[in-house]
């Protein structure tokens, strides 16, 4: 990713600012009906989900031009989700459904290259996130 697209990423999240919780709300709704299979995944109050996605993508999008950073965390976060449940093809369809949201609440800001690098940045946190979920637990004695 370019600083250009770093920089894209953290003015258009913060010109989301007021619709963030819409955000988060719409993309597990958009979710469960392009993926319904995905709410088993899930617990049934989504509550305390949705905060820990907000904060998780604050913490993403102040860091992402710092990756060495956050690489062990998102590994971290893949290993858990591996334990959750979740599964290689699932990632896409996740990015699409925060795509879809982004892009219906941000309106005209999130204009072709805006959309262009949220979906590389979100290649980069799947990569990472990917590569934790294949780490092999070790094993104690």
């Amino acid at each position: 990713m370019t600083p250009a697209q770093h920089e894209l990423i953290r003015h258009s999240w913060y010109r989301a600012a007021p619709v963030r919780e819409q955000i988060i709300r719409d993309f597990y709704g958009h979710l469960f009906e392009q993926a319904p299979a995905l709410r088993d995944l899930f617990p049934a109050d989504l509550g305390r989900q949705k905060r820990k996605l907000l904060i998780t993508l604050n913490i993403a999008v102040s860091r992402l031009s710092r990756l060495e950073q956050i690489r062990p965390s998102l590994r971290e976060l893949g290993r858990r989700h591996r334990d959750y449940g979740a599964r290689t093809e699932y990632y896409p369809v996740v990015c699409e459904a925060l795509l879809w949201s982004l892009a219906t609440h941000m309106g005209s800001d999130f204009d072709r290259a805006t959309e262009f690098a949220w979906r590389e940045a979100l290649s980069t946190i799947t990569t990472e996130m990917l590569a934790g979920a294949r780490e092999i637990p070790e094993q104690t004695d």
